[in-house]
């Protein structure tokens, strides 16, 4: 049973750290989203080339990490499904003990009825 509620609190752990790269993704795509809301929305006149390359430049480094935030969701996401699949293996063998313990109970039962 300790050995369940392990995986289980690893799982939870791995779903937090799954939400929070996701979360700073998201927080990454509206960043780079309000720089290109900027460069379509200003008139090309006022928008003068050193801002323009600013933009491009936050652009680029939001694309950059939306890409590692990616990554780093990716790689605990497998983490967590490793940790899900030997999570099951403990709670089948936890349900396996729990039938032996139902057969031995009844052999002890059946025994007891013969004397």
């Amino acid at each position: 049973m300790e050995d369940v509620s392990k995986s289980s609190d690893r799982v939870l752990k791995t779903t937090e750290i799954v939400s929070s790269g996701v979360d700073r993704a998201q927080s990454s795509i509206n960043r780079i989203g309000s720089s290109i809301r900027q460069i379509a929305e200003a008139p090309i006149p006022t928008l003068p080339g050193p801002e323009v390359a600013i933009s491009m430049n936050d652009m680029a480094q939001g694309i950059v990490k939306i890409a590692e935030t990616a990554s780093m969701v990716s790689e605990v996401a497998q983490e967590a499904a490793g940790q899900e699949e030997n999570g099951t293996t403990v709670v089948e063998q936890a349900v396996n003990q729990i039938g032996n313990i139902g057969v031995g109970t009844d052999r002890v039962g059946t025994a007891i009825e013969r004397y």
